[in-house]
């Protein structure tokens, strides 16, 4: 609750001005952001965010967020709790907030590889269903497109507007510690949205830097990790009717305690041993034991592999970090399942 007072005590500071676009109630009349971190506004359909896909690596992951942002184009808050899930679904979550004078509540789910988010905005039912594929075309290249067919209706005047949205996204990380994402969305009867945002990641901190059109937006930020599993955020658009619009989030991530892995068969030269695979050297596993480690799954296991490839044994457990898709958090999840033999 007091999360609640303090939230509205700095909205009521800023002036309420007057709404200048108003050609769609949900497309036009709500996201003018660029949300570098998903966890601010979860409606992402309507937003491009710069974003790692490293969260969705982890098992047993809570999210707590909340942010807010001002400006014309885009007053509010937002409260959001998640839950990252496992093979079956990808994340279970909820928000609340409010933002250009309506607030909404949002309660979704997300399985593989589709999407339901049930919403509702002020008077304004919204329903949808996303229909979307993933590929990793290998650990610099990702590509994702979602079909989304979204029905809303507005109480009152009895009015139905069935949509449809297109939205595709290419994430490239060709050098190392850089990502660049690109994407294309379009609503029926509108025009084509295009965006690219860069970020570089360097420690405790990531840099961003992008630009969208209809409308042309230019949105720099950044956000900042600690060891404690805090993100503090922080993103600027410039608009060029609508002036600027500042948005600031701050995140709380935890995971689950560590619970000893169970007995494992294991076949080793032909003979079927019983005892526990843990810990393993990192240097000496195979991909398919390093899938084995809480959190880990094919793709950063490869990734694993490719880098002792490239650059020899690990010396260093924290060298990890240097493989792309493990930070701070996931290393230490794995740190009691890994050793380095001498």
């Amino acid at each position: 609750m007091s999360i609640y007072v303090i939230f509205f005590i700095l909205l009521s500071a800023f002036e309420t001005r007057p709404q200048l676009i108003t050609d769609h109630p949900i497309l036009d009349d709500y996201p003018y952001n660029f949300v570098i971190n998903p966890s601010y506004i979860r409606y992402q359909q309507l937003n491009f965010f710069a974003s790692g896909s490293q969260l969705y690596s982890l098992a047993d992951l809570t999210r707590i967020s909340a942010g807010f942002s001002w400006g014309l184009s885009n007053q509010g808050f937002s409260i959001l709790v998640s839950q990252l899930g496992n093979d079956l679904y990808r994340e279970i979550y909820s928000s609340l907030g409010y933002a250009r004078r309506f607030s909404y509540l949002n309660i979704g789910v997300e399985l593989n590889p589709m999407y339901l988010y049930i919403q509702g905005y002020g008077q304004t039912v919204l329903a949808s269903i996303d229909f979307g594929s993933r590929a990793e075309i290998s650990h610099n290249l990702i590509i994702s497109i979602n079909i989304d067919n979204i029905a809303s209706s507005t109480y009152g005047s009895g009015e139905h507007h069935p949509y449809r949205f297109i939205q595709g996204y290419v994430h490239l990380c060709l050098l190392e510690n850089h990502q660049t994402t690109l994407a294309v969305q379009n609503l029926e009867n509108h025009p084509f949205r295009f965006s690219i945002v860069h970020t570089v990641t360097v420690p405790y901190l990531d840099l961003s830097l992008g630009l969208k059109t209809n409308p042309n937006l230019i949105m720099a930020g950044f956000q900042a990790h600690s060891p404690q599993n805090l993100n503090l955020g922080y993103n600027v658009n410039s608009h060029p009717e609508l002036g600027y619009t500042h948005s600031i989030f701050l995140g709380y991530h935890r995971i689950s305690e560590y619970s000893p892995p169970a007995e494992k068969q294991i076949v080793l030269a032909g003979d079927t041993l019983t005892a526990s695979i843990f810990p393993l050297d990192i240097n000496k596993a195979t991909q398919e034991l390093l899938t084995r480690i809480p959190g880990i799954g094919p793709v950063t296991a490869a990734r694993i592999i490719s880098w002792r490839n490239e650059h020899g044994d690990f010396e260093d457990i924290e060298q990890l970090l240097e493989v792309r898709g493990i930070g701070e958090i996931l290393l230490e999840k794995m740190k009691p399942n890994i050793i380095i033999e001498q």
